[in-house]
């Protein structure tokens, strides 16, 4: 009998031991390392424009607001609800996050709004963190969040902020984040990345914004709330709130393909029409080339390796489901920053199955978990009716 119950209790441990290894695996939130992180300063009130018209949730339910950068997120959190929402901080910038967690570290002591503004912008002034020299503006615009929403409400929103170093960019820390909210089950949430998107596309680098835009996606708030880049201000000038996150659809209503390249390629096309029209020359460029313009190398590699015939939506869902049947998880991995709808199903009517059908089928966890984790739904049927879920159960049972 004491051997029997030995044996139990090494079976309960270990099986603590891999639930404890789960729940790290699937919770755990990693920060950029400081030397990863970049050194631009905070705008405290920021440069967007007003935004209004959010909804407003009454106190009893539970949302969440991911913001980035100043105070602003703020003001929107305490727009969005009654009660006490959950504020994350996401930004890559040193002098943010520290921004951040010294506002926690102060308001915690602070008994009175007096109290927390004078220490804040001491903090300021000592360590010039704020993108503006002059910070009297900012600080009014403080005072006022305070008049119209009360010292108490934003103490409590502020001492219970989470602060994560890490980008936008990076799809495991928005998954993470979505699974920790699930957790503790507040279903209301809300996305505010300012304008990264728009600034990340005009200054940056367009794949960079493309995997924001579909980390957003995959995140699926309620409402995600953007605002673009005039070029000509270097300001933002418009606000948009979005409840349709698919990045093609998000893109034409920010106007985010007036790039640069955009811009050049339309002004190519603009003089093709013109030579072709009155001159019997080559054209500048041929519109029979589609990669002539390409931006993203790795997409032109994947669709040569998997011999797919265009870069339409079908055609990166095949090459999905095709990376998955090849056991490789850096195609799959790379497929998902381009593919819009991970559960798409092949249209053999004998099959009808997802990239999770295949990964469950073939017994390979590793990219079953890869997917599971990118939001992949378990519970849909092939041809045959059996779900990704049961067939993964029963691929670890070896049936």
């Amino acid at each position: 009998m004491y051997e029997y119950e030995k044996h139990v209790k090494t079976i309960i441990t270990l099986q603590s031991f891999i639930r404890g290894y789960s729940t790290r695996k699937k919770y755990g939130i990693k920060h950029l390392p400081n030397s990863d992180l970049q050194d631009y300063k905070l705008f405290i009130k920021g440069n967007d424009p007003v935004i209004s018209g959010l909804p407003k949730h009454p106190a009893d339910e539970h949302i969440a607001l991911i913001g980035t950068s100043g105070m602003r997120s703020l003001e929107l959190a305490c727009q969005l609800s009654d009660g006490v929402p959950k504020l994350i901080i996401l930004d890559n910038s040193k002098q943010v996050t520290d921004f951040w967690r010294m506002a926690r570290d102060i308001m915690v002591n602070s008994d009175n709004q007096f109290s927390f503004l004078l220490q804040l912008r001491n903090y300021v002034k000592d360590t010039q963190c704020n993108r503006y020299t002059l910070t009297a503006k900012e600080f009014s615009y403080l005072e006022n969040l305070f008049k119209l929403y009360d010292f108490n409400p934003i103490k409590k929103i502020i001492i219970s902020v989470s602060v994560i170093a890490q980008s936008w960019a990076d799809k495991e820390i928005l998954i993470k984040i979505k699974n920790i909210l699930n957790y503790h089950q507040i279903n209301h949430i809300y996305a505010y990345p300012s304008n990264i998107a728009a600034y990340t596309s005009v200054c940056g680098s367009t794949i960079e914004a493309e995997k924001i835009l579909f980390n957003i996606k995959h995140l699926n708030p309620v409402a995600a709330i953007h605002t673009d880049l005039d070029l000509l201000s270097d300001q933002p000038k418009n606000f948009f709130v979005i409840r349709d996150h698919r990045p093609l659809l998000v893109k034409q209503v920010m106007k985010l393909d007036c790039t640069p390249d955009k811009v050049l390629q339309d002004l190519f096309n603009l003089l093709n029409e013109i030579f072709t029209s009155k001159s019997t020359a080559a054209p500048l460029c041929h519109r029979s080339s589609p990669n002539f313009f390409e931006k993203d190398p790795r997409l032109n590699q994947l669709i040569k390796k998997y011999k797919l015939p265009n870069t339409n939506q079908s055609s990166l869902e095949k090459g999905l489901r095709n990376a998955v049947v090849n056991n490789n998880c850096q195609d799959v991995k790379d497929f998902l920053v381009y593919v819009e709808n991970i559960n798409a199903q092949d249209q053999n009517k004998l099959s009808k199955r997802t990239a999770l059908h295949w990964a469950a089928i073939r017994g390979y966890h590793d990219i079953y978990e890869l997917l599971i984790n990118a939001n992949a739904d378990p519970h849909i049927k092939d041809a045959a009716g059996d779900s990704a879920e049961i067939t993964e159960r029963m691929s670890e049972l070896h049936i």
